[in-house]
């Protein structure tokens, strides 16, 4: 019995202690596997389900951040998420983290390419290049993405590679953005739970308890992401 298997999904209630979970618990399951062998390809099942964490976990700041910014301004929200973002004042390690996350959720939900091309010199070196298709006035890609991977928490933006380490980063992020965000008053019924704890420790105590259930060694893949946020 996988991990996963013991993890009972319950319909019906907050997709944080439920969905996202379950779908992490697969996730880490199918990446013990690849990780127990000789294969480092992303398979189709590990993208399939780590792929929704991370569109649900930048959906979820989003829509916080654009409630607060509302609350605040007693006025509609930006367009554009960035700037909801910004006007929250979080630390900078985090806001430039859920940036991040924004550049890798854009390549999944709205198409957005970032081309890596190769050819040959006269003296046959071998020379890479990149090419970033602008959309609008969007310029995350140029400034946070370098060699096919983000800045700061090196996220892949080439899709078919999005798997494993992107999920775990996107749902630490989400983590740590609810708890900077709950000092927001207009909020803090939003993020509570019965007993009154802020639910986005059960993310990480989830997170938490998989490793320590399947491999504590994954615990240093957690480590090295909290450090940069």
């Amino acid at each position: 019995m996988t991990f996963s298997d013991s993890f009972t999904f319950i319909p019906n209630t907050d997709w944080q202690t439920t969905l996202l979970p379950k779908l992490f618990a697969e996730v880490v399951d199918i990446h013990l596997i690849k990780r127990g062998g000789k294969s480092f390809q992303v398979s189709v099942a590990e993208r399939a389900h780590a792929q929704p964490i991370i569109i649900l976990a930048a959906f979820q700041i989003e829509s916080v951040a654009r409630g607060i910014f509302s609350s605040n301004h007693k006025k509609d929200p930006p367009w554009q998420a960035e700037k909801c973002i910004e006007d929250l004042k979080l630390t900078a390690s985090l806001e430039e983290a859920v940036k991040e996350l924004f550049v890798v959720r854009d390549c999944l939900a709205h198409g957005h390419s970032y081309k890596v091309y190769y050819r040959y010199d006269k003296e046959y070196k071998l020379i890479r290049g990149e090419t970033i298709k602008k959309y609008g006035g969007d310029t995350k890609f140029k400034k946070l993405v370098r060699n096919n991977r983000t800045r700061i928490l090196n996220m892949t933006v080439s899709t078919p590679r999005i798997g494993y380490y992107e999920s775990l980063c996107s749902a630490l992020i989400l983590d740590e953005f609810i708890h900077q965000t709950t000092g927001h008053a207009a909020w803090n019924a939003l993020l509570s739970d019965i007993e009154g704890e802020t639910k986005s420790y059960r993310i990480r105590d989830f997170i938490n308890t998989v490793f320590a259930l399947r491999d504590p060694r994954l615990k240093k893949d957690a480590k090295k992401i909290l450090v940069k946020l």
